[in-house]
């Protein structure tokens, strides 16, 4: 955990209902539940401040008292697991810089959640930054988000299929990854936006921000996700990890 003047605090939302699988954090990897998983690896930043999983159901809260992780019961309804983290830091309201690490990809790598805190300690201009993968791609499958970005390293759009415009096509690609950082002043402007028609669309919570005219600084990773959207990247995962 840091001891640098600006304090940051990640939020690992957590929800039991899921349009393609149930459940799912409470499957188990070997021994430990994804959940435990994503927070096992989590806690090992070496720039965070404290290490909090908000939840919205018991079972959830159960399995992280069980593994002994701070924990917050979301109240209401959300569209996205931001919005759960924003809410929830709003209550706190004590630290500088909010990191959302979306709870379904059980081996992230700490150090990649590092270099997202780093680049905002960094840079205090940046109100909001994500992670891309360092090198190009053109992955299908609507499940696999890809981003363009300009000489700034501030994301232009955001696809899950990408168009047959030959100006799109054209464009340097790569991988979103799901873990997003939030300076306090940027959670109090998103919380007063509308939901924008793309966002809606597509069920992208960045779309929001980038349609109502805020940056989003994308920092380059040496890294490629591992996440559980279904049961069947659940087997891949688990083949793997037995093997």
């Amino acid at each position: 955990m840091n001891d640098i003047k600006q304090r940051v605090a990640i939020f690992i939302p957590a929800r039991y209902a899921s349009q393609r699988f149930d459940g799912k954090l409470l499957e188990l990897i070997g021994e430990r539940t994804i959940l435990h998983h994503v927070y096992n690896r989590v806690i090992q930043s070496t720039l965070a401040s404290s290490v909090t999983i908000v939840v919205d159901d018991n079972r959830l809260e159960q399995e992280a008292k069980y593994i002994e992780a701070a924990t917050i019961m979301s109240e209401g309804v959300f569209r996205c697991g931001s919005d759960r983290c924003m809410a929830a830091y709003q209550d706190m309201a004590k630290d500088d810089i909010l990191i959302n690490v979306q709870a379904d990809q059980p081996f992230i790598d700490p150090k990649i959640i590092d270099q997202l805190i780093s680049t905002m300690i960094s840079d205090t201009s940046i109100e909001i930054a994500s992670l891309r993968t360092k090198n190009k791609s053109r992955a299908k499958g609507k499940q696999v988000v890809k981003v363009s970005i300009d000489d700034k390293d501030d994301a232009v759009d955001f696809y899950r299929v990408l168009p047959l415009d030959p100006d799109v096509q054209k464009q340097d690609l790569y991988r979103h990854i799901g873990v997003y950082g939030f300076r306090k002043s940027a959670v109090d402007q998103i919380r007063k936006l509308d939901i924008s028609k793309r966002e809606e669309e597509l069920s992208l919570e960045q779309l929001r921000w980038l349609d109502h005219g805020m940056k989003i600084r994308m920092v380059g990773v040496d890294y490629n996700p591992l996440s559980v959207d279904q049961p069947e990247d659940l087997k891949s995962i688990i083949d793997q990890y037995e093997g």
